[in-house]
């Protein structure tokens, strides 16, 4: 018992810096079982399916009209977006080129745990054999910046559902885990590097944002918050507070509105055009059981799994402090809490 508790303390202490390999160690030590995608059967309009090709493709059909699904249920607005776009910059945003020393570095980063996407081409395949790959990848990757394309065949993700909780025959107790091509997440990354310079240099990500920033996080988040809070109730106020919980988010982003706030931005022309090529024609198969689903088109949505995705989620809901007059917003990507403060409960409310 002791050799246990001791294995476990020294573990969680190496592990102070690094909380994927902490809950690791202590979800080995509570026995919680690891996720699966076995599924045996679906209860779909009082039908029992045990097919597992059926089930693929009842999952990817769920996955793929979920988005578009709840965005025709959000009410139609006659208020125009762009009133809250009160961002104006003379910069705009350009691709440059690609270095082949900056693909090395990527590809030596690379780690070789990665699931493998529809290629099948293993991370560790891609690292081991860098040199020889990489004056290829700089032509392809520069040739897409070039012409504003990014190639189909980086498009497809392949679709895990992951049990969340409740009726495991409820297919809308599941959600989907995007396995993407490696090299589409490496292409990504650099992209991310560039964009993510520009963004910075231009101070064009609210402050009210924490998620997927540098030098942000969730502890960041939750100090800014409590702070106010605290600042509030010492001037004898009392704070209000409205947790937002946005059904679905990645999933029903409105590429016409995302590309047109990309544009305000300052993200035009064939960068533009990029981003536009790199949204349209998406695809994806799910995979269950070892089955394979047919391949659907994603028609809203940014890709999950990505490294692009959170970012341009991150620009799609930036203008959301502007639409506020009397609350001030806290967000972490979706997850979002708009605060009021009042010395009158009926102010307040």
């Amino acid at each position: 018992m002791y050799a246990k508790r001791d294995y476990y303390t020294n573990c969680v202490d190496r592990n102070r810096n690094n909380t994927k390999q902490m809950w690791k160690h202590i979800n080995q030590l509570v026995n919680k079982n690891s996720r699966s995608t076995n599924i045996s059967v679906l209860h779909i309009d009082e039908q029992v399916i045990t097919e597992n090709e059926t089930i693929a493709d009842l999952f990817n059909e769920y996955f793929t009209d979920i988005g578009p699904n709840l965005s025709n249920q959000i009410t139609e607005t006659n208020t125009d977006f762009k009133r809250y776009m009160k961002f104006k910059t003379q910069h705009k945003f350009n691709f440059e080129n690609i270095n082949i020393n900056e693909v090395l570095n990527a590809l030596e980063k690379l780690k070789t745990s990665k699931s493998t996407g529809h290629d099948n081409i293993p991370a560790k395949l891609l690292k081991d054999a860098s040199d020889a790959v990489a004056p290829f990848l700089v032509f392809i990757f520069n040739t897409s910046l070039k012409h504003g394309i990014f190639p189909d065949d980086l498009k497809t993700a392949r679709i895990s559902p992951i049990h969340k909780s409740g009726d495991k025959k409820n297919r809308g107790n599941y959600r989907p885990i995007s396995i993407l091509s490696i090299i589409a997440k490496l292409f990504e990354k650099l992209v991310c590097t560039q964009l993510n310079s520009f963004l910075t240099e231009n101070n064009i990500l609210s402050s009210c944002q924490s998620g997927f920033r540098k030098n942000y996080s969730t502890a960041s988040a939750l100090l800014a918050n409590t702070d106010s809070w605290l600042l509030n109730m010492d001037a004898g106020m009392i704070n209000g507070v409205l947790f937002l919980d946005l059904c679905k988010a990645f999933d029903t982003v409105d590429h016409g509105i995302l590309l047109s706030k990309l544009s305000i931005y300052g993200i035009q022309n064939k960068a533009l055009d990029w981003f536009k090529s790199y949204l349209h024609n998406r695809t994806q198969y799910c995979r269950v059981n070892s089955a394979t689903s047919s391949t659907r088109k994603i028609r809203c949505g940014v890709p999950q799994g990505s490294n692009l995705g959170p970012l341009l989620f991150l620009l799609y809901v930036n203008d959301l402090p502007n639409c506020l007059d009397k609350s001030c917003p806290a967000m972490y990507a979706d997850d979002t809490n708009l605060t009021v403060c009042s010395d009158s409960i009926n102010n307040l409310e």
